[in-house]
């Protein structure tokens, strides 16, 4: 039962092919305005940790900054299709569909699993996808964005525990939200502030200090941050890494310590388990959905 539901949302969404779509073309955007507008002050910044006599310095920083951004790509695109897809709950509320589900004889976990586990899917393949795209453009300007086999499954690892809290937190917020139009607006909202949440719009060091000490608890900065350093650990000078790693949001410290990628995928991966846990105690208490 819990396959076929799945294979179900998956077809629903596959079905609005201008959302698909759309799913790709606002991480280009995003990343388009970066290379093109947003980028300057951090290539700045970049350029002036390499030895004044190193030719490629402009190019290498361009390079680092692309990858940084494409890092919060991923939690933003994590985020924002895994709410496109858990809306499908919501239109089966709002239509009742979601009613007749929970009055077979089958346990709710299983729909709450059913929404997530193809949020987690659908999510997880068009983040590879936007991967694969960031191979072909460094391919295309002649530079080469490799990662070792051990970068790469910490990478997919890294992802899927994001996704997985993603996914989970749009349930659990839709467990609040009973109408398509006001979905709608939630997910604007979200689509709005989560490239701040991440910190692709402006680097964690150019925050003040309250902003910084609120924003490190946030799981998609610290999903995003995660993804920096895998990406960019074997592209920063030595010298540079501690002032340069901070400022630009690629590792975090709490007083004195420096938060390892273990603890950060630990805590996301936890945040996430309280969401699905939350969200399945509520689905639970449910009597009836009818309004």
């Amino acid at each position: 039962m819990l396959l076929n539901f799945i294979k179900r949302n998956i077809k629903i969404y596959l079905r609005n092919k201008t959302g698909v779509f759309f799913s790709f073309l606002s991480a280009l955007i995003v990343l388009f305005l970066m290379i093109a507008f947003l980028g300057d002050m951090c290539v700045d910044a970049t350029v002036s940790i390499f030895d004044k006599d190193f030719t490629d310095a402009e190019t290498k920083a361009k390079n680092i900054v692309i990858l940084w951004t494409l890092s919060g790509i991923f939690i933003v695109n994590s985020f924002s299709i895994s709410i496109s897809i858990i809306g499908t709950m919501i239109d089966d509320e709002y239509k009742h569909i979601l009613n007749r589900f929970l009055a077979a004889p089958v346990k709710r976990i299983n729909y709450v699993l059913g929404y997530v586990i193809s949020a987690n899917i659908i999510s997880f393949i068009m983040n590879i996808i936007i991967l694969l795209i960031s191979q072909i453009y460094f391919f295309a300007i002649g530079e080469s964005f490799i990662l070792s086999v051990e970068s790469l499954l910490l990478f997919l690892l890294t992802l899927i525990i994001n996704i997985f809290c993603a996914s989970s937190f749009s349930f659990l917020i839709a467990s609040f939200i009973h109408t398509p139009n006001a979905w709608s607006a939630f997910g604007i909202f979200m689509g709005t502030i989560i490239g701040f949440l991440a910190g692709i719009y402006l680097p964690f060091g150019n925050m003040n200090s309250t902003l910084q000490n609120i924003i490190k608890w946030i799981p998609a900065f610290e999903g995003c941050s995660a993804i920096r350093n895998i990406f960019l650990k074997d592209d920063i000078p030595q010298a540079a890494q501690g002032v340069y790693n901070e400022y630009m949001g690629i590792i975090v410290n709490i007083g004195d310590h420096t938060i390892t990628l273990l603890e950060q995928n630990l805590y996301v991966l936890g945040i996430g388990i309280i969401f699905i846990t939350v969200s399945g105690i509520i689905m639970k208490s449910k009597k009836s959905l009818d309004r």
